[in-house]
């Protein structure tokens, strides 16, 4: 009985100790006096105990260890074991996104920490003995060193074990208790280890989202970010952070790029005689981390249409391409469909859904590139457009070689083929607009003034836009990089197409 009560004051302190050393991997109960259960079930799994038989946890120690000092060093052998599991997975659970203070965020279950822990645990100092049935007849753990297979597992564990914790969290594997899950994966060495691919990840993703826009039917109450939300909204920005940033004294806030407040007062037109229709507001694909002010209020606006907001991130030298680039991801023209008038609440529900699937392709892309940054990737389609670039521009160079022409005298910047070969159907919103305008210059040379000239008709397009002058300049830019326009100086622009392109309105 004696030895009994000892085990658990041990096992207790442990726990505190485990949450205090840890507080981003378990979470803290409230009085001193209430029970850390992570120190039962962790210590439980890293000697192979089922978590239904933990009461056999004190004889399978006595069994192991004969001397406290042996205890005490399987206990600090866990403690290394953790730092190494925190190290996997700290860059993305220490990321500030929207938190205040020192508020602390956990998205996992203590059973998924456990497993994940007790899994390296095992990887590194335990060895079992198995009878033809799969129970566990014998173990041995070491204490004073690692096993020899350990630094390949290691390896494989730092490449793969974000992805495999990322995904049991998106397809809630940890949902209910989790002492089943528990018991298989602390003794399956290659669950944290197998190799996750691109692909699978994606396919992970696309199922996510899918899922989510299907069952989530918002019309009144809207629901908050989840562990799975907010963890890939770590991925995203993590990576266009820079260190500064991280650990200065600027809030951020998880916004509706869609507000809830446009969407609630359109959705208010079909929902009629006590029958209800809804979208998935919530929707990961409608969410941003944008930085907190003050005085903003947005309410239903988006965020081109805050000139509240805009004037103040002016004032902090913060730009709108900057916002758009770093935390939206968006531009003006992808938010055209709210201005629209909806008669129809199967149109709404395909163009806010149009409006996710395209933002979810971005967020996708951005979730990929990081997580497997130290692979070298190229989409399909990426590489036949570089190999058709390649070759022609090997051709063109072979013809001037071959002509002998001086080429310094060459504008390089011109296209070398008619933009009568290239389709300008895809341009739309306000690059289609701005492309109209240039398109009935009379000459090639155009200014910047003479696109200033045209606000009075970009004003009827966009109505709501009360910034035209720096949205004319954006656009310029767009054209420029699709090698529409040349810039020739300042205020001095050359258009690079024949007049036959035009683009119907």
């Amino acid at each position: 009985m004696e030895k009994d009560l000892n085990l658990y004051q041990l096992l207790f302190g442990f726990g505190k100790l485990l949450a205090d050393k840890y507080p981003y991997l378990f979470s803290l109960v409230k009085k001193d006096k209430d029970v850390q259960s992570c120190g039962f079930n962790l210590v439980n799994a890293c000697v192979g105990n089922r978590n239904s038989k933990i009461e056999d946890l004190s004889k399978i120690l006595n069994e192991c260890f004969h001397t406290d000092q042996e205890i005490n060093d399987f206990l600090c052998n866990i403690l290394r074991v953790t730092d190494e599991a925190y190290k996997c997975l700290q860059s993305y659970l220490k990321f500030k996104l929207n938190k205040r203070d020192d508020t602390i965020v956990i998205y996992h279950t203590e059973m998924q920490i456990c497993s994940l822990i007790s899994n390296i645990f095992n990887a590194k100092y335990t060895y079992y003995t198995y009878d033809d049935h799969q129970n566990i007849i014998g173990r041995s753990i070491e204490i004073h060193k690692s096993k020899k297979s350990y630094d390949d597992y290691k390896h494989k564990l730092r490449e793969n074990c974000f992805k495999r914790y990322l995904i049991d969290i998106l397809n809630n594997k940890w949902k209910g208790t989790g002492d089943k899950n528990l018991d298989e994966i602390s003794l399956n060495p290659s669950y944290y280890t197998d190799y996750i691919s691109r692909d699978m990840l994606e396919n992970t993703l696309d199922h996510w989202i899918g899922q989510m826009n299907t069952e989530r039917n918002e019309y009144r109450k809207v629901k908050m970010p989840g562990p799975g939300e907010k963890l890939l909204l770590s991925v995203i920005y993590s990576k266009t952070f820079t260190a500064y940033e991280q650990n200065d004294d600027i809030n951020y806030d998880i916004e509706h790029l869609a507000p809830k407040g446009a969407l609630k007062k359109i959705l208010k037109l079909f929902n009629l005689n006590g029958v209800y229709s809804g979208l998935p507001i919530s929707s990961f694909a409608n969410l941003c981390l944008l930085r907190e002010e003050e005085n903003r209020k947005k309410k239903d606006k988006t965020l081109y249409e805050d000139d509240n907001y805009l004037k103040i991130i002016n004032n902090k030298y913060v730009s709108l391409e900057e916002i758009e680039n770093k935390f939206s991801f968006t531009k003006e023209e992808d938010f055209d469909w709210l201005n629209y008038y909806y008669i129809d609440f199967e149109e709404l529900k395909k163009n806010y859904l149009n409006f996710l699937s395209k933002r979810f392709e971005k967020q996708k892309r951005m979730i990929l590139n990081n997580l497997f940054a130290n692979e070298n990737y190229t989409n399909p389609t990426e590489k036949v457009v570089k190999r058709i670039i390649k070759e022609k521009t090997s051709s063109i160079q072979r013809t001037v070689r071959n002509l002998r022409i001086d080429t310094s005298e060459i504008d390089l910047l011109v296209p070398l083929f008619s933009l009568d070969q290239i389709d300008v159907e895809h341009l739309s919103g306000w690059q289609k607009a701005i492309f109209n305008i240039i398109d009935r210059f009379e000459e090639d040379e155009f200014t910047l003034q003479q696109m200033y000239d045209h606000i009075d008709e970009l004003k009827m397009i966009y109505p709501k836009n009360h910034s035209i002058d720096s949205k004319i300049r954006q656009v310029l830019q767009n054209l420029r990089d699709l090698k529409l326009i040349q810039f020739k100086s300042d205020g001095i622009y050359k258009r690079l197409w024949k007049l036959s392109n035009k683009i119907n309105n």
